[in-house]
């Protein structure tokens, strides 16, 4: 908790944009935004938006280290640990807090996040955000949230 480590990825071959982000904006707002969430979370002025941010971010994160920098998939696996544990939490309680101990940890994930988004070519964030959103709505058909017929478009 608290160290930083360094990311360095060899990318295959370079890569064409695929329409993931279009603009140097975009890339920025993207790393903004997880940090303004988390900001609201330490105020206590976090609302479903702010962890649907977080979700999303740490998750992409996640799977992008499984991927291409499995030096840092414990780390972000105890990032998304702690943003379920705020989750179980509100359920509880109706209330979106974090203590100390999760907000570093989340931090540290989101700074991860931020590095992981500037070593991996946009087709490698477009191809793992895809594979997340598939493997959420085949979770979301498994419990009945969904149709299996959604579920299965998002898989073609």
């Amino acid at each position: 908790m608290g160290t930083t480590k360094t990311l360095h990825i060899r990318r295959q071959r370079p890569a064409v944009p695929a329409g993931w982000r279009n603009s140097s904006h975009s890339d920025y707002m993207l790393k903004l935004l997880p940090h303004l969430a988390l900001a609201d979370f330490i105020k206590g002025k976090a609302d479903q938006t702010d962890w649907n941010t977080l979700s999303f971010r740490l998750h992409l994160a996640q799977e992008l280290a499984k991927r291409h920098a499995p030096m840092v998939l414990d780390d972000m696996n105890q990032a998304v640990a702690c943003l379920l544990t705020v989750q179980e939490r509100h359920a509880l309680n109706g209330k979106w807090k974090m203590t100390k101990t999760e907000a570093l940890l989340i931090g540290d994930g989101i700074n991860y996040a931020d590095q992981l988004q500037d070593l991996c070519t946009r087709m490698m964030q477009k191809l793992a955000g895809v594979h997340l959103i598939k493997t959420s709505m085949n979770k979301l058909a498994q419990i009945g949230v969904v149709s299996r017929e959604k579920a299965m478009m998002w898989a073609a």
